[in-house]
């Protein structure tokens, strides 16, 4: 069965029902048209979204009225879409994803026709912490290069599988798009960024401390919540 094209008014408020509060504005001179399907696979939902010259936008103020500490995937399928969070922008082009953050504001702009390939999840279901998602967030990760040109096409079969309605609903394939999805953060990820911000930290702390004599290397992992290694 094929999605039912909807105006601006219904396609709006069938995206904030099915993910989150959210804001949208069509910005294109000619009528806008949409279409919103999703299905679920355990905790996992995956939609698909279509339509033409609009911006997204998870505002503070909708934060307010409802934040369930989900978070998103957008896999880009057709067209190109612009994700902003945390001060950081991710261009993707088909086949390119990105993940974003329901509990911070952030901003979706498609300049044109577009389809996007969305998964969304509770918080806790990525294992990885506050401090990395902040880091990876609106982060481009193409979809022909390094871990991303594996998770790209296994995310493309997943919507297809979706679509069909022959996708098997085991808790191990749910198990292994997080897996996946996570290896493909971890290999985005600046490694290098964590670390120097931590060092930072505890260069500040050391110099701010110098004439404490109960300065060591026990408070000072600690304050910074990390091992003592």
């Amino acid at each position: 069965m094929s999605p039912v094209a909807q105006d601006f008014e219904q396609w709006r408020e069938n995206v904030s029902t099915a993910f989150v509060p959210l804001d949208a504005v069509s910005t294109g001179p000619s009528s806008f048209q949409g279409t919103l399907v999703s299905s679920t696979l355990g905790a996992l939902q995956l939609s698909e979204v279509t339509g033409r010259e609009v911006d997204v936008r998870r505002t503070r103020a909708t934060i307010r009225r409802s934040d369930p500490g989900l978070i998103k995937v957008g896999l880009q399928l057709t067209g190109c879409g612009t994700i902003v969070q945390n001060e950081r922008e991710a261009v993707l082009h088909p086949g390119d994803f990105a993940v974003y953050d329901t509990s911070a504001p952030y901003d979706l702009h498609f300049a044109g026709d577009f389809e996007m390939f969305v998964v969304m999840f509770p918080r806790d279901a990525l294992r990885i912490d506050s401090r990395d998602l902040t880091t990876v967030a609106a982060r481009r990760i193409e979809g022909d290069h390094g871990v991303g040109a594996l998770v790209s096409p296994f995310l493309f079969n997943l919507r297809r599988n979706a679509a069909d309605g022959t996708l098997p609903t085991t808790p191990m394939l749910e198990n292994a798009v997080l897996d996946l999805l996570c290896a493909a953060l971890d290999d985005a990820a600046p490694h290098d960024a964590p670390g120097s911000t931590l060092l930072i930290e505890a260069k500040s702390l050391v110099e701010s401390q110098l004439s404490d004599p109960t300065l060591s290397t026990a408070s000072l992992a600690a304050h910074l919540h990390i091992s003592t290694r």
